[in-house]
């Protein structure tokens, strides 16, 4: 989840909740307020209609450009009419001018996620309100008084406004710290079995060519037995260090104990059989703390209107086969045998098995 989706997501329901608190209000005023002697003037009705059409915008918004302009034309609209209701109560105005414009100044300052965004409010909020009103200040010797009140409320807006922020901030880095931690295996550093699984299910759905392979690491429990336990997950470690280093477009994980999964996305079978062939003989060299290791491996290729668990059985399936040959055996799954092309790849390789499809 991005930032802004995490912002908006928060923020979205305590917004309306403002908004319909402070529309009932203007209401209430309207209808209540002695200075007020036409309360049905039409011009109520536009500053209504053009309140609601703010909020409406947020709530339409698709993009994050949008809602933030939603929030803009919300402040305006919502200055704009209280500021009517001002202008049509006479004298009795300059009274309830500046708690108004404080009121409102100091309420936006929880529904902005950017100081910036927050600042241009406040700027609207007192262009709007103490706009055109020279009865306002009584003499030049008060004007001072009106910029400290100003500047005073513009501080404590904006300290109201970075604790929000950094609530938000510190929300969402907790939220995606713990949902990193859900989806990562904790030894090896790579996504585990349910984010691999998440992503395959995503590029099943986009209708791409997948290709899934299942690794596992031949008789690992003799690696422990003989070196111990901390060279097993040595061994883990540097496998993950090797799959990371396959191809930029394989997704790795881990599916528990010594079994990887290996994910391509718009790669032909043949592509994959080849960079795995490669990735056993990196393999093959490997030395962890003493201790080698070879890697049997089951490639299965996603067939025509096949679901994730078809793609998941036939690899593994692959990889059942593929134990058998007992020295790092890869096995294709049989609904698509590698090309002839393949094996030719690495006739030359003579400690490399065959790719032998099912």
């Amino acid at each position: 989840m991005s930032y802004h989706l995490h912002v908006r997501r928060t923020l979205d329901r305590p917004i309306l909740a403002i908004q319909g608190l402070t529309l009932c209000v203007w209401l209430a005023l309207l209808l209540c307020n002695p200075y007020l002697r036409h309360p049905l003037d039409p011009r109520y009705a536009l500053a209504f209609v053009a309140m609601l059409g703010s909020g409406a915008v947020m709530r339409m918004a698709r993009q994050s450009w949008q809602w933030r302009l939603g929030g803009f034309l919300s402040v305006i609209a919502f200055d704009a009419a209280f500021r009517l209701q001002l202008h049509h109560m006479g004298g009795a105005s300059v009274s309830w001018m500046l708690p108004v414009a404080v009121t409102l100044s100091l309420g936006y300052s929880v529904l902005f996620s950017h100081a910036r965004d927050y600042l241009l409010a406040l700027a609207c909020t007192w262009a709007i309100m103490l706009g055109w009103h020279d009865s306002l200040v009584p003499s030049a010797a008060d004007l001072p008084l009106l910029e400290l009140l100003v500047a005073a409320v513009t501080i404590i807006g904006l300290a109201m406004n970075h604790v929000v922020v950094t609530a938000l901030r510190s929300n969402y880095a907790h939220r995606e710290n713990d949902r990193r931690l859900a989806a990562t295996d904790a030894l090896t550093g790579l996504p585990n079995r349910r984010a691999l699984i998440a992503e395959l299910e995503a590029a099943v759905g986009a209708r791409h060519a997948v290709q899934l392979a299942m690794l596992e690491i031949d008789d690992f429990e003799r690696i422990g037995a003989e070196h111990g336990h901390h060279v097993g997950d040595a061994v883990l470690q540097a496998l993950a260090t090797e799959l990371v280093r396959l191809d930029p477009r394989c997704r790795v994980g881990r599916l528990g104990g010594e079994e990887f999964g290996l994910l391509f996305e718009g790669v032909s079978q043949a592509k994959a059989s080849e960079r795995l062939q490669r990735l056993k003989q990196r393999i093959r060299n490997l030395r962890v703390d003493g201790a080698a290791f070879t890697c049997s491996v089951g490639l299965a290729s996603l067939p025509a209107g096949g679901e994730v668990s078809d793609l998941l059985a036939r690899a593994d399936r692959a990889l059942s086969a593929a134990r058998q040959d007992r020295h790092g055996g890869l096995r294709l799954d049989g609904a698509a045998s590698a090309s002839p092309g393949t094996s030719a790849v690495f006739a030359g390789d003579a400690d490399l098995p065959a790719v032998t499809p099912l």
